[in-house]
């Protein structure tokens, strides 16, 4: 199975064993429902990209909002973190 597929699912079974018990997340049961109205690739991207949004959203306060030592901290290219954080609506389009 390749990486991102594994770390997909694993973040699937993480949020779905959130809705398991509404009482550490009420909300959870209704977006296990939402989620298990799609196709697996579609959840599966839904699940990529609220966790990448988490992750963006805590390295930038980490960093201050500098995107470049957000890129460092990540070990990502600074091309890619501009692009990831524009996919997921933490930074404008540049056009």
């Amino acid at each position: 199975m390749r990486g991102a597929v594994r770390v997909s699912l694993d973040l699937a079974r993480h949020d779905f064993s959130l809705a398991e018990n509404p009482s550490r997340n009420p909300s959870a049961a209704a977006r296990e429902a939402e989620l298990l109205n799609l196709p697996l690739k579609q959840a599966l991207a839904h699940l990529v990209d609220d966790f990448t949004r988490k992750y963006c959203t805590r390295l930038l306060a980490i960093e201050r909002g500098n995107v470049s030592r957000a890129a460092r901290h990540a070990q990502y290219s600074l091309r890619g973190m501009r692009s990831m954080l524009e996919r997921v609506g933490l930074l404008p389009g540049q056009r």
